[in-house]
């Protein structure tokens, strides 16, 4: 199947090698923080959800980068209150941007491999920032830097169908493949993806799409 295929990142082709929770609550207590790490995931996901939720971003305004650094230390801030500090956000902003702290889901892997032994072209479209092209081209390095596509970057948000169109246009040399979208989040992955004219799977699909692209003999 012909096509110009994109995957979400974190939860689709990489994952934490430590749980958020677990990783905010250890730093937090180098900075005084005494809460527990159930404490702290379930603040965390309060200000992921307030910040990062579909309906709020479905029709985002534009982003930047110093406006997603501006988020996400809302996030902490909202996730430790008092406990928050300038330093204790930058060192979890450092710790996200590590590669080392990361790593590569197998099957998305396999299914990267085979889209590019196709001779296909891969990127991610992802809702992040810049630091997400150094663990891409870390652990993914066969991914070239102006296919690793951020909201940062691009200007958009995803479930925002103007993220799709930005990326779409970016590649408009290449427009006579179609352009297919796998991902892990429904409304941001799936549905937006299809209203803004695209093909998408969801990364539960994987298997099916491995079985479609065989891996191809080597000498």
């Amino acid at each position: 199947m012909e096509g110009n295929y994109f995957f979400d990142a974190v939860g689709t082709v990489i994952e934490l090698r430590s749980k958020v929770e677990q990783v905010y609550a250890t730093v937090g207590q180098r900075w005084g923080n005494q809460q527990s790490p159930d404490t702290v995931g379930a603040r965390w996901r309060s200000a992921f959800a307030k910040h990062f939720g579909s309906s709020t971003l479905a029709y985002s305004q534009p982003i930047d980068e110093e406006g997603e650094c501006q988020r996400w230390q809302k996030i902490v801030q909202e996730t430790f209150a008092a406990a928050y500090s300038p330093g204790l956000f930058e060192e979890l902003w450092t710790y996200f941007a590590r590669p080392e702290n990361w790593r590569v889901l197998p099957d998305a892997k396999e299914l990267i491999e085979r889209l590019d032994q196709a001779g296909l072209p891969v990127g991610i479209a992802s809702n992040f920032d810049q630091r997400l092209v150094g663990i891409i081209t870390a652990l993914l390095p066969g991914i070239s830097t102006d296919r690793i596509c951020y909201s940062s970057r691009i200007g958009f948000l995803k479930p925002d169908v103007r993220f799709y169109k930005k990326i779409e246009s970016n590649f408009a040399d290449e427009s006579t493949r179609k352009f297919v979208m796998i991902g892990d989040h429904f409304a941001n992955d799936v549905e937006s993806p299809r209203r803004a004219g695209w093909w998408s799977y969801s990364r539960y699909d994987i298997g099916t799409l491995l079985d479609r692209f065989p891996r191809q003999p080597t000498d």
